[in-house]
């Protein structure tokens, strides 16, 4: 697959991404990205990959959190 993205509902926070290729484990992208919350989608671009992706997503950062609208 020659790049894509995927769209993703993250609570509020700064997050760290890593995509392996899953065979051998190499890393074929790193970023950190800030998740507008869950009543936002996050657009993650996605590297170039062949058959699999292995994606590892960790919080390296709490933000407040924010509501969805209409909910409590």
């Amino acid at each position: 697959l020659a790049g894509g993205e995927a769209m993703l509902r993250l609570p509020d926070g700064v997050y760290r991404v890593i995509c392996y290729h899953p065979a051998d484990l190499s890393i074929l992208s790193e970023q950190t990205v800030t998740a507008p919350g869950l009543r936002e989608r996050l657009v993650l671009p996605l590297p170039e990959f062949c058959d699999d992706l292995l994606v590892e997503i960790r919080r390296v950062e709490t933000a407040e959190r924010s509501a969805i609208p209409d909910t409590q």
